[in-house]
């Protein structure tokens, strides 16, 4: 009877022996689990962090940007408002030649007439 007894004893403390490596291996797994859970969580925080910041770098570029087309649209106003400077200037240039040949042409013209003239005396 006591051979009975030892092995339902040892046949027990087998059966508990493996429940606790079953226990284990399933704590162990849910570890694992857990660990990969906070690995993932740990990631998506690092990209979230990533993200936000190249949101705020797109940001400030984006403000420089406006500031840069707010610069080039007022170089461009002053380059048109010089073009047509430089266009009245040309045509004040062209109406100042033109005069410019009246009036020789009238100084020429008294000059003949005063060679004329001295010519008569």
């Amino acid at each position: 009877m006591e051979d009975t007894e030892t092995s339902d004893a040892r046949s027990s403390d087998a059966d508990a022996t493996n429940e606790q490596l079953t226990t284990s291996d399933s704590e162990c797994a849910m570890n694992e689990v857990e660990g990969t859970v906070v690995a993932c969580l740990q990631q998506r925080a690092e990209a979230l962090a990533a993200c936000a910041a190249m949101q705020r770098q797109l940001e400030a570029q984006g403000k420089e940007m406006a500031k840069l087309r707010e610069e080039t649209a007022a170089r461009q106003a002053l380059l048109d408002l010089t073009q047509k400077s430089c266009e009245a200037n040309e045509q004040d240039y062209k109406l100042a030649m033109q005069q410019n040949g009246k009036l020789a042409d009238t100084v020429d013209l008294k000059e003949a007439e005063v060679q004329r003239l001295q010519g008569k005396t």
